[in-house]
């Protein structure tokens, strides 16, 4: 009975978190699923944990969440650090931020939008 509470759980969590970015959800998403549900664990159980939105914002993902601790909050800002080096189309380190609607991008993905982007070193924190 446990093993499959903790099962739908992790499937709870996988499919909050499936509305990132494509290129996000393949670089790091599974990971991100792994780890978040083992520090909600750490934290103290499932019982008071959820997500309430997922999102990018700024060139960075959002994980809002109630519930969860310490360990839950060190895995959201891993991956949301993580997030603004990643490129949001194909999940390739990032190496340019998009103007106007603020994106991470590679070489590739950044030509592709015709180089409307900057280098991300230039981006100020």
């Amino acid at each position: 009975m446990r093993t499959k509470r903790l099962v739908g759980f992790k499937h709870y969590i996988r499919k909050a978190l499936s509305v990132m970015p494509d290129g996000w959800w393949a670089a790091f998403g599974e990971e991100m699923t792994k780890d978040l549900a083992r520090a909600v664990r750490l934290d103290g159980g499932q019982d008071d944990f959820g997500i309430v939105q997922v999102k990018e914002k700024y060139g960075g993902l959002r994980v809002y969440v109630v519930g969860g601790g310490d360990n839950v909050s060190r895995i959201i800002e891993e991956y949301e650090a993580k997030s603004k080096r990643t490129c949001v189309k194909c999940g390739k380190p990032a190496k340019w931020i998009s103007y106007g609607w603020i994106c991470p991008y590679c070489d590739e993905c950044a030509a592709a939008i015709h180089n409307l982007a900057y280098p991300i070193e230039q981006q100020e924190d």
